[in-house]
């Protein structure tokens, strides 16, 4: 029993509350690839309905213990549009703090930014 609490423990270290992301909605996550392999439904439950959980995450906590240095691709869709991110992981620990994107068609003052 102790173990597992650590280990839930642990899966959420990291993590920090975002304002920003509770009033964000993304477009639809469509794939994420890590080093050639889709990794789509494990991001997905950290990308959540569209605003990451309302949560900072680390390159561990959404790619998980083995990401250290491989190559990510995520891509979106919306309003039949492409759009997509890449970048290689060089710290487990550092943030996941993708370029947010915001639909057109969504009302939101352009000038926020995320405060730690």
């Amino acid at each position: 029993m102790k173990k597992y609490i650590n280990i839930l423990f642990y899966e959420y270290l990291y993590m920090i509350y975002c304002e920003y992301y509770s009033s964000y909605y993304g477009p639809e996550l469509f794939r994420c690839i890590l080093n050639g392999k889709d990794v789509t439904n494990l991001v997905s439950e950290k990308y959540g309905l569209n605003n990451w959980c309302e949560r900072l995450w680390t390159f561990q906590e959404v790619f998980g213990a083995d990401c250290l240095n491989k190559n990510f691709r995520c891509e979106f869709i919306s309003d039949d549009r492409k759009h997509w991110f890449e970048g290689n992981i060089e710290k487990l620990d550092n943030f996941f703090n993708v370029p947010l994107h915001t639909p057109i068609n969504q009302n939101r003052i352009m000038n926020d930014y995320v405060m730690l």
